[in-house]
């Protein structure tokens, strides 16, 4: 029988502290801590004890084979998590169904592992040899069998445009033109950037022309370069829809 205990998560949130410290945004630490409370799950699931810092190399390689599958001889899907643990971690709500991960999870898991021993000033199991070549075969494995990694479509003008369509004239209709136009004008921000918005980032340029500075993206964790200091420029349409969604939210009064 597996026990499930709360105690490896709160260990987890020292680490979680030196994160947000570290700069991290929101989002990321939540990912954090749901990786962070997993692997302490799933630890004392496997161990039958707390996990500590830092974490043995063959734990890691264990991790990812109870976590990747692997086709055999017969062309049949295995895994090595014990089908007791499995459920129990399903149970305890720290996973969400049963059966092996894809393998952007299980590296996604490993990532955070290492960013928590860097944190700490220690060496991370997750950049052994022995870690690498695992990893490196998994892909070899998963690219034989046509298992590549789904790429999300970036939006397009024509189901844009259908979109545009459906927004009514009413408050919330007014506001969804905007964010739309405001994301796909702004060069394709993402959906966080999108909702993380705030007026102060908005300079008037001009009649229907405004420029949006970033700050801290994704990809500039730090704030904006030189090259993207000067902001995203916003105009002809998207400016419009700013401009109606501010006005008519009151959020501040346009100078036209």
């Amino acid at each position: 029988m597996y026990i499930m205990s709360n105690i490896g998560i709160r260990r987890a949130a020292e680490a979680i502290r030196d994160i947000l410290a570290a700069g991290a945004s929101a989002i990321t630490a939540r990912s954090y801590r749901t990786a962070l409370g997993y692997w302490a799950a799933w630890y004392r699931g496997l161990y039958a004890r707390e996990p500590t810092l830092p974490v043995a190399e063959p734990v890691v390689l264990q991790f990812i084979v109870d976590h990747l599958p692997r086709v055999d001889a017969d062309g049949a899907v295995h895994w090595e998590m014990p089908t007791a643990l499995d459920a129990a971690l399903v149970a305890a709500g720290a996973k969400a169904a049963l059966g092996a991960w894809k393998r952007s999870t299980v590296e996604h898991r490993l990532s955070v592992l290492a960013s928590v021993h860097r944190l700490k000033d220690l060496p991370s199991p997750s950049d052994s040899s022995q870690v690498r070549q695992l990893l490196r075969s998994a892909r070899r494995a998963a690219a034989q069998r046509g298992k590549t990694p789904a790429k999300k479509a970036a939006l397009t003008r024509d189901p844009l445009e259908a979109m545009l369509a459906i927004c009514g004239e009413d408050l919330e209709g007014v506001r969804d033109r905007a964010l739309l136009l405001f994301g796909f004008a702004s060069g394709g921000r993402r959906r966080s950037e999108i909702a993380g918005a705030r007026l102060e980032q908005l300079q008037r340029l001009g009649p229907e022309a405004w420029a949006f500075q970033l700050g801290r993206s994704k990809t500039e964790q730090a704030g904006p370069t030189a090259a993207s200091a000067g902001g995203k420029p916003l105009v002809g349409r998207a400016a419009a829809a700013l401009e109606a969604w501010i006005a008519a939210s009151g959020l501040v009064q346009i100078e036209l």
